[in-house]
């Protein structure tokens, strides 16, 4: 029987509900919750949960190590409470790790990458949102890997992971998005509104950090911010939908030359006082209604070159995508100017290109027909799933 390792499963919002989220009465933005669920579910596969002492929830700038003994009643807590209790064998002994065992771990997460360099086995990292750490966390991992997994090749040349020090391998298995059931086409393309609709939430670091040092900003998807700051120059051709992580209210920032425990003390107050879950406006409506109710749809991506999964999303609602000519989406398969429209990242060119298509609707719709047949015919539950398992060569 094959053996997946997972480190501190339980903290990983990615996979379920963690702790931090069900105190605060928020749903965990799972993304690859369906994925693992499949993993536990499969008669020729075990999942195994490595607990270690950085296996509690706490904001990550605080993140130590705890007794075992709270982080077997965390473990245990957080299972009980996504329905996983008795469906992985969870130990604390490393010594459980078999050699033919393939570790999965996430950088993001934390715990979930903790003693890496002490595993026997196989080990995959998975890359999301790798650029919410500093360099000297990633030299901490990265190193280690013998395969990283993600939804793009971000080792490209200027890219903010190329300052981690030499890594053993640059192969990156690429398994994009699912794109949920919900998201249809359900509205017929001459009765949409002949605009872009544009989405995503706007995210940035309270701090000043390595990534900010590098691109010059601590913003994650740098065009998101230029969409919202010029709604009413972009009304003729965008409706923008975007909003701040933090609605109407002011992180605290400091400087990243302010002494590391004040950058500490500042983090847990951001966190303490705006939760996650906000974004009240974003989540007062049904996204794929909205994304019915247009011919075009922007979803600006992260800078670090990943598309978001609501692009995706909005092709699959019958959506024309607009974005970047970027290997992000042309390494899924997406012909820019059959499956998608490009421009040039800018606003003027945003407008230049919608403004175009605004005018050649029969083209307009022709794209959006193959995007949408696209999203569904490759970023399905079945698809992706097939692509997971035979990835991790299960």
């Amino acid at each position: 029987m094959k053996r997946i390792v997972f480190i501190n499963a339980h903290c990983n919002h990615l996979l379920m509900n963690t702790w931090w989220y069900y105190t605060f009465g928020i749903k965990a933005p799972a993304k690859y919750q369906f994925l693992f669920r499949k993993l536990l579910e499969r008669d020729d596969v075990e999942v195994v949960n490595l607990l270690t002492p950085k296996g509690c929830v706490y904001p990550r700038d605080f993140h130590s190590k705890k007794p075992m003994w709270r982080v077997w009643r965390e473990c245990k807590s957080v299972l009980r409470k996504n329905g996983l209790q008795g469906k992985m064998l969870c130990t604390d002994n490393i010594k459980d790790i078999r050699l033919d065992d393939v570790a999965l771990l996430f950088v993001h997460c934390p715990g979930s990458a903790d003693r890496i360099t002490e595993l026997p086995c196989y080990r995959v990292v998975h890359l999301n949102q790798y650029q919410c750490h500093n360099i000297e966390e990633l030299d901490e991992t990265l190193p280690y890997a013998d395969r990283f997994m993600l939804e793009a090749d971000v080792f490209k040349e200027g890219n903010y992971i190329n300052l981690v020090k030499p890594t053993k391998t640059r192969e990156i298995q690429i398994v994009p998005y699912i794109v949920g059931d919900r998201f249809q086409n359900r509205k017929a393309f001459a009765d949409r509104r002949n605009k872009a609709v544009a989405t995503g939430t706007i995210a940035s670091f309270a701090v000043d950090n390595d990534y900010s040092a590098h691109y010059g900003t601590r913003y994650l998807h740098k065009m998101r911010v230029e969409i919202y700051n010029h709604k009413e120059e972009l009304e003729t051709y965008i409706d923008a939908f975007v909003s701040p992580y933090i609605e109407n209210k002011k992180m605290l920032s400091v400087p990243k030359s302010t002494p590391k425990l004040f950058r500490k003390i500042v983090s847990l107050i951001n966190l303490l006082l705006y939760k996650p879950g906000g974004q009240k406006s974003y989540f007062s409506f049904d996204i794929v209604e909205k994304y019915n109710d247009y011919m075009m749809a922007v979803v600006p991506e992260e800078i670090v070159g990943i598309a978001p999964i609501g692009a995706f999303e909005a092709m699959a609602c019958g959506c024309a995508l607009i974005g970047i000519d970027h290997t992000m989406y042309t390494d899924l398969g997406l012909v820019p100017g059959t499956h998608y429209i490009t421009y040039d990242g800018t606003i003027e060119g945003l407008k230049k290109s919608i403004a175009y298509y605004q005018e050649h609707t029969a083209e307009l719709e022709e794209i959006a027909c193959k995007g949408c047949e696209f999203a569904h015919e490759h970023f399905n539950k079945e698809r992706i799933t097939e692509m997971f398992y035979r990835k991790l060569s299960l």
